[in-house]
């Protein structure tokens, strides 16, 4: 069940306010929350029932490893003695993370094996479960902060909605139990309030025209392109960056039009969901980038894997002063962004992605740090420096995010050559004659033009879809965001402090901030009414793959 679907927005998310509403209202609060639960499971369980018995054996495994974990953390507190049985701690973190292995990357590693040493194994049957990463995770970070003494609370009915909980269950944001559980307790939830209520199909409706009419349209301009080169047809300068921009922005479109259904509808039922996307293509570096895209997955990163590795790594033998500190940052960085590209597909090319993108911020860090060096205060850099920045940061995103299309290093290199222009660039021949009035010196000045040679695609098209792309990037880079224009109602659980709370300078913008009135309850319900009825094919969201 998607949630850009008539059978989510008119059956099954109204049935299950209404229900949870009704039993708010008789302060029946526990059944309410276990009908929530219940329809998670239903939501889930629609996909595929053996999706369900997944869920519900990795929810009673971790559950009593995690009852397990917090009585040894109180007796040996108790006791005052230091914490250090970790045996159940480590059983759990390998039970997930096993599961994880053998669904996502057994046939992974089964295919490089075959392809090393020339076996035919195979694997078969295996049925990969949606959201697995994303339950792995929230499951992980449970386990591990209750191990930390983070975590006193362990209601059963609270952890099984807060793995489950179906708005953020396929595609996160990947949540902690001590963000989702004191909302629960909250008697608030339980009442129907209307400004919840608006505020969050606000952002379901913005989320919905993300992903129908922009994200959706894209598709089959990205598809094309990109089957053009998975069938080893090179490309020309212009269908080439046509091509990644599209890819881009449809990828962009996508996760912020998920990420916004998400919080909205959680947000109807009075939970409040973290921030997950906060316009990532108007970053200046690679390190602000992955801040800024898929919020809570960096969050997780950094706090279970890239701190701990860095306490680690200070009894290596990486040098001395700044210098083993740079070594464990770029370490760690190439690790973990190497880590994060594999998360995002079982693949040698999202693994090189990921591997370039710690490259990327190596590069960036050595940059930094020569320039602090030099007495530069990068908090107060030129508009035209931060120009360059964006542009650098911006453009190494895409030539990157080409390896999660294609199908081959080859194909991936083919992509890379025709938008490097190492194919050709040149004019399209219909247009030389708008140089015909310049006489010879015409003629000699259109042999120095770029050669935009269209050998595949309609130029019209192109053109066209260029036009598309060109707006779409000014939306992108211009205006505010959906947690920007709806801030003064707090849309989101905003634990990068004060992320939500930016105020925009421009006057215009500070006047078209989202309001409760009639105007905007206009152009809200316009925002949904064109997304439904523009519903007529049901594309899954790209996150829903990983």
């Amino acid at each position: 069940m998607l949630y850009n679907s008539y059978e989510f927005i008119f059956l099954f998310l109204p049935i299950t306010l209404v229900i949870f509403y009704k039993l708010g209202e008789k302060r029946h609060h526990k059944i309410a929350l276990v009908w929530l639960i219940i329809a998670s499971f239903f939501f889930y369980g629609r996909w595929n029932p053996a999706y369900l018995m997944f869920l519900l054996g990795s929810l009673t495994v971790n559950y009593s490893l995690g009852r397990i974990i917090n009585n040894k953390v109180e007796t040996l507190l108790a006791k005052n003695l230091v914490i250090n049985d970790r045996f159940y701690l480590i059983l759990g973190i390998v039970f997930n993370l096993g599961l994880l292995a053998y669904f996502k990357y057994a046939n992974f590693f089964i295919e490089s094996i075959n392809g090393l040493v020339g076996s035919n194994w195979t694997l078969k049957n295996l049925i990969l479960p949606l959201g697995i990463s994303f339950i792995t995770f929230e499951q992980v970070a449970y386990l591990v902060d209750t191990y930390k003494g983070k975590i006193k609370d362990h209601d059963l009915i609270h952890y099984c909605l807060f793995i489950s909980f179906f708005p953020q269950l396929i595609s996160g944001p990947i949540v902690r139990y001590k963000e989702l559980s004191p909302q629960l307790k909250s008697p608030k939830i339980f009442r129907f309030d209307y400004e919840d209520f608006s505020v969050g199909l606000t952002i379901f409706s913005i989320g919905l025209f993300k992903k129908v009419i922009i994200a959706d349209n894209l598709t089959p301009h990205v598809s094309l392109i990109y089957g053009a080169i998975n069938q080893d047809i090179h490309l020309s300068f212009v269908e080439a960056w046509t091509g990644i921009l599209a890819h881009t922005l449809r990828l962009y479109f996508d996760f912020s039009g998920y990420s916004d259904m998400a919080i909205g509808v959680a947000r109807m039922f009075g939970i409040k969901l973290p921030l997950n996307f906060d316009s990532p293509y108007k970053t200046t570096n690679i390190s602000q980038f992955w801040s800024h895209w898929h919020m809570t997955l960096t969050r997780f990163f950094r706090d279970y894997l890239y701190l701990p590795l860095s306490r680690c790594l200070k009894t290596w033998p990486l040098g001395k002063g700044q210098i083993a500190q740079q070594r464990a940052t770029a370490f760690n960085a190439f690790i973990g962004l190497g880590i994060t590209g594999l998360w995002h597909g079982a693949g040698w090319n999202f693994l090189a992605w990921g591997g370039l993108h710690g490259i990327y911020f190596i590069v960036y860090q050595q940059w930094r740090d020569f320039l602090k060096s030099k007495g530069n205060n990068l908090k107060d850099s030129p508009w035209w420096s931060q120009l360059i920045s964006w542009f650098l940061t911006f453009s190494a995103w895409m030539f990157a995010l080409v390896l999660t299309r294609t199908e081959t290093m080859s194909q991936t290199l083919s992509m890379w050559h025709s938008m490097l222009g190492l194919n050709g660039i040149s004019l399209p021949s219909s247009l030389e004659k708008d140089f015909n009035f310049l006489g010879n010196f015409g003629f000699k000045f259109s042999g120095l033009m770029p050669n935009f040679i269209y050998n595949n695609l309609n130029p019209s098209e192109i053109f066209q879809l260029l036009q598309l792309i060109m707006i779409l990037l000014i939306v992108v880079l211009f205006t505010p965001n959906t947690q920007q224009w709806m801030g003064q109602y707090k849309p989101a659980i905003d634990y990068y402090a004060g992320r939500i709370k930016k105020q925009w300078k421009a006057n215009i913008w500070k006047r078209l901030q989202w309001k409760p009135s009639s105007i905007f309850a206009f152009i809200s319900f316009s925002l949904l009414a064109i997304s439904l009825f523009s519903l007529n094919q049901e594309q899954p969201f790209i996150y829903f793959q990983y």
